[in-house]
């Protein structure tokens, strides 16, 4: 069983991290927070947003993945598997998503799943820089 301690957003991520994404337990600094994105118009496209993940899973090899979902349900956005091991299934997870696809305002979703069930998610929203 998989339980999500935390899912943020913000602009940047600070921490020792490994090529893969996985942080080692300890310390991190979250930079930016943020749960709206503005755009001067739509369809626009975000440069870029980081999402911090910290979860708790049964010990063992993993496979965890993200999925960023429009206002409409639409998956407009998703990640490569790839696999989780550490000790304890305990995990900070560091997702860097480039260049992405807001089709309309709205609230979006960001969705965490770990062995193809989804673990949780976040929501943020896309609204017009008036």
């Amino acid at each position: 069983m998989t339980k999500i301690e935390v899912i943020l957003i913000c602009d940047k991520i600070e921490g020792i991290q490994s090529v893969d994404g996985h942080m080692p337990a300890g310390k991190v600094n979250l930079i930016g927070l943020f749960d709206t994105i503005k755009a001067a118009g739509f369809p626009a496209v975000h440069n870029s947003v980081s999402v911090f993940v910290r979860l708790i899973t049964d010990p063992g090899e993993h496979m965890e993945h993200y999925r960023v979902l429009n206002p409409d349900g639409g998956i407009v956005y998703t990640s490569a598997k790839r696999s989780l091991v550490g000790k304890g299934g305990k995990y900070q997870i560091a997702h860097i998503l480039n260049k992405i696809p807001l089709d309309k305002e709205g609230e979006y979703s960001i969705e965490i799943y770990v062995d193809e069930k989804m673990a949780g998610s976040v929501k943020f929203f896309a609204e017009k820089d008036e």
